[in-house]
């Protein structure tokens, strides 16, 4: 079996994984009793499923810190990943030890202009319930001119639900908005995904909402650990267990074909920057810049000498 195959793979089981922890939402959406807010939605199809599958784990809360398998799961105070270690063997020290999968938190930039953005007041952090199968927080953060409502939840499988509600204070434009993502440039070797079928990534990836095919996610990661994330509407629904995956136009992120995703070294990271392009937003106006992550288990060494 060639790489191709092997991460072609392992994007059908992060599909199928997050497919399974959902799989009670449709029917849940028939019942007249369930809230329709997205996070209770998003924790009442959970809490029917109770026990978790192995190899996974229980999860534990110390801090902003979210334990799962293999993994430790940071919160920053605005609701966003601050970091993400997963553990991996050390064959040359011959034990497990972490690495870090980005190098800052995760964040969003709305630029007035190219060298004038909101300026957040991030509060209100909080856990909302914590379950043997799910765990769920939600954050506020407020500028000048927008208020942005995270609220996220986490399996322990690995697979993270993220809705970022905005909702204009004021008649505002901008320039562009952006979601970083800055991945550890140790961990990024190769990239599937946006059009991308190679093994190794290139050093240079873009992709726009505008081209023929439709790429709203992409898989970035090394032997030792990876991440897979997505961009996603706010009427998005994983599909069921078992059921094909159907990609859908996120609107909001594709903004009539201004927005797009480009992958690159910046600095001291492997950045992708998922961007809208000019966006102009009426005062009261609401917009959804949603994502899921999918935290990928490890692949052994010798697969990728097949």
């Amino acid at each position: 079996m060639n790489l191709k195959s092997i991460l072609y793979i392992l994007l059908l089981i992060g599909y199928q994984v997050q497919a399974q922890s959902t799989a009670h939402l449709r029917k849940g959406e028939k019942n007249e009793s369930v809230k329709t807010d997205w996070l209770s939605q998003v924790n009442g199809m959970m809490v029917s499923q109770k026990a978790i599958n192995l190899p996974y784990t229980a999860m534990h809360i110390d801090g902003n810190t979210i334990s799962l398998y293999q993994t430790k799961f940071i919160i920053n105070s605005d609701g966003f990943p601050k970091q993400i270690g997963t553990l991996i063997k050390d064959n040359t020290l011959n034990r497990d030890s972490i690495i870090n999968l980005i190098v800052e938190p995760m964040h969003f930039h709305f630029f007035i202009t190219p060298k004038k953005q909101e300026k957040f007041v991030a509060g209100n952090f909080e856990f909302i319930d914590q379950q043997a199968n799910y765990i769920s927080w939600k954050a506020s953060n407020v500028s000048e001119n927008i208020n942005m409502d995270v609220q996220g939840v986490i399996e322990p499988n690995g697979s993270v639900t993220y809705q970022v509600k905005v909702t204009a204070l004021n008649d505002v434009n901008f320039s562009n908005i952006n979601f970083h993502i800055p991945m550890n440039k140790t961990v990024t070797t190769h990239l599937l995904g946006l059009g991308i079928k190679a093994p190794l990534r290139p050093d240079t990836v873009k992709y726009n909402w505008a081209e023929k095919y439709l790429a709203n996610g992409v898989w970035i990661g090394d032997r030792n650990a990876g991440l897979y994330y997505n961009l996603v509407s706010e009427n998005y629904k994983r599909p069921t267990s078992g059921a094909a995956v159907k990609n859908e136009i996120p609107l909001s992120w594709q903004n009539n074909g201004k927005g797009g995703i480009q992958v690159n070294i910046k600095g001291s990271s492997m950045l992708a920057d998922n961007f809208t392009g000019i966006k102009s937003l009426k005062k009261g106006e609401v917009i959804y810049y949603n994502f899921n992550l999918l935290i990928l288990p490890l692949i052994k060494e010798n697969q990728f000498n097949k």
